[in-house]
């Protein structure tokens, strides 16, 4: 049976290494197997083709996939240039994957006010600024947008504390536009993974031995199903909410989280520091 997803235009953001790391990579190459067309970005040239070489391999071909260096925490400008030329490549944009996000670890008392301000630009404003952009295309093709978010905005979780408010404030977004673009035939939908191996967390300021204790110690007694996701997992709950298969199915957050959000309370086992 021929994918729903096949020829579709999907513009894949992501923050550091982009489209070329973890979840961003993920989604890349599951839309790439369904025969989507891509746009991806990232802000790292050499691990950016690492991806598109992996999407060739599932038969994307240069015609189908175009890559762009964008800072998320730059200025509009880049944004606004990259969204440009997609038009200019592919003509239309159907799917907006909105997965571009940083965290820095902190608390109200340790975080500083450079930090708060950067994650906000990189986690809401370009999100907000980019999907404000692709509206008028995704309205024409009655396409889809998916929030990537996380389980610690339906829950408590210590000392990222303005990495949880910024995707709260995604999630909140995602509702407001559900309503919003309903009226085009637009769908907008959240996934909201748990932990899930990336490289996110050490750049957010843990150590590898922090991280290393995280994974074999913190993660099997967070998540109900004992260990934590790949980003493959978070792929394939986004590919589905892309697709026909949730044709019905907008405003909702879709946990991938392993049970995490209905184990005991998140704060209790994180990697907490005193202030």
């Amino acid at each position: 049976m021929e994918s729903s997803l096949k020829d579709k235009v999907v513009i894949i953001t992501a923050f550091n290494s982009g489209a070329s790391n973890g979840i961003g990579k993920a989604i890349a190459v599951d839309f790439a197997r369904h025969g989507s067309k891509l746009v991806l970005t990232g802000r790292n040239e050499t691990d950016l083709q690492d991806t598109i070489d992996k999407c060739k391999h599932e038969g994307v071909t240069d015609s189908q996939i175009l890559s762009v260096i964008v800072d998320f925490a730059g200025e509009d400008e880049g944004i606004k240039n990259f969204v440009e030329k997609t038009i200019e490549k592919f003509g239309v944009i159907d799917i907006l994957v909105n997965n571009a996000a940083t965290v820095i670890f902190g608390t109200l008392g340790s975080q500083k006010m450079e930090d708060y301000d950067f994650t906000m630009k990189v986690n809401v404003r370009s999100v907000f600024y980019l999907t404000k952009l692709v509206r008028p295309h995704i309205i024409k093709r009655q396409g889809s947008i998916i929030m990537i978010s996380s389980v610690c905005t339906l829950t408590v979780m210590t000392n990222i504390i303005a990495y949880t408010m910024s995707k709260a404030a995604v999630d909140h977004l995602m509702r407001n536009l559900a309503i919003e673009l309903a009226e085009y035939g637009v769908r907008v939908n959240a996934v909201n993974p748990g932990a899930i191996y990336s490289k996110i967390h050490r750049r957010g300021g843990i150590t590898d031995d922090q991280y290393e204790k995280f994974l074999t110690e913190i993660s099997p007694q967070i998540h109900a199903l004992g260990r934590h996701g790949q980003p493959e997992e978070v792929a394939k709950a986004v590919r589905f909410l892309a697709s026909d298969e949730a044709s019905f199915t907008t405003g909702v957050n879709l946990s991938v989280d392993g049970g995490a959000l209905h184990m005991f309370p998140l704060q209790q086992t994180m990697l907490n520091h005193q202030d």
